[in-house]
């Protein structure tokens, strides 16, 4: 019989379960193998280091609850059907898998982009906006082109920060890998990217390799991108207050006018007496929640452009957003 450190497994599966949180049954298995728990789906492989040598394929979900209810560190009993394992008094049994396909561990032979804390703090202010699609769009990436990463939602706000390293860079990340990297939590060192895939990988030795979303951007996002001039005006807390408030009465539109600010509710309306900056018209219409969004991002905005897209500006980010018609 042999044994594994219970802390080493634990800690190998948290780093590839993200993977398995939402796909076919077929795919919830995890692979131990070489040193290392490795786990797949339709459009993604990843692996973390594990200090146990043997090798077997078992259910990814019962696997985990043995692993949890364990106290100690347990034997294993590797049969050609079936794996026992024994840990004090406490006795799993589990059937043995076959696998779908050799999960590979090699790294990709690609342009190899070493990558800083900056780039996972750029990705979960990116995350918020990318929603979830039967039918995937560049809007349901982060495209990483020129030096910056890009992220829409809905088209209605686009965000952009600065990243440097992705100057000679272009690909659009899929919503699977950036689950995956904000579930991970540690920023992963280097970033290895071919012509359809993407590979990352930790300093302790974990990785994950994605394909990469294949699709064309808009050349009008970019425009809109580059027309952000210097944006100055500066909201303080009273603003940001308001907006709070705006969105805890479950208004959907917020009106700035000469005399505050106001929204529609069902059956009345709310207001304050917070001035926005305000256009020509002498009122705008804003979604509470976009602003929230982009308030949260950066230092100074122009709402004076309505009916046009506001532009806010912030260290290292930029980006516009879509107004409301009325």
């Amino acid at each position: 019989m042999s044994k594994f450190i219970l802390s080493d497994m634990r800690e190998a599966l948290n780093s590839v379960r993200p993977l398995l949180s939402k796909v076919d049954d077929v795919w919830k298995k995890y692979h131990i193998e070489n040193g290392q728990v490795k786990a797949q789906n339709r459009n993604m492989r990843a692996g973390a280091p594990l200090m146990f040598d043997e090798s077997f394929i078992v259910p990814a979900l019962d696997f985990d609850k043995a692993v949890k209810a364990f106290h100690a560190d347990p034997e294993v009993l590797i049969g050609p059907k079936q794996l026992v394992f024994k840990a004090g008094k406490s006795r799993v049994t589990l059937p043995r898998l076959s696998t779908i396909e050799e999960i590979k561990v090699e790294e990709l032979d690609g342009e190899t982009i070493e990558l800083d804390t900056l780039f996972m703090e750029n990705i979960k202010k990116l995350f918020p906006l990318i929603e979830s699609s039967d039918n995937p769009s560049f809007q349901n990436t982060i495209i990483c082109v020129k030096g910056t990463m890009v992220a829409t939602l809905r088209g209605r706000v686009i965000v952009s920060c600065d990243y440097e390293p992705f100057e000679k860079l272009q690909c659009l990340l899929p919503l699977e890998v950036i689950k995956f990297l904000v579930a991970k939590k540690i920023h992963p060192e280097k970033m290895i990217l071919t012509k359809n895939g993407v590979q990352f990988i930790w300093e302790d030795g974990s990785w994950v390799i994605s394909s990469l979303f294949k699709g064309n951007v808009p050349k009008v996002l970019f425009e809109m991108m580059n027309s952000i001039g210097d944006p100055e005006w500066e909201p303080d807390k009273e603003h940001y207050e308001a907006i709070a408030d705006v969105i805890a009465v479950g208004a959907e539109m917020v009106f700035f006018t000469k005399d505050g600010t106001e929204a529609k509710l069902t059956h009345g309306e709310f207001n304050t007496d917070t001035l926005f900056p305000l256009p020509e018209e002498g009122k705008s219409i804003w979604n509470p929640k976009h602003l929230q969004i982009i308030m949260g991002l950066g230092d100074t905005f122009d709402f004076t452009t309505w009916p046009q897209p506001a532009k806010f500006k912030g260290e290292g980010v930029r980006g516009v957003c879509a107004p409301m018609l009325g």
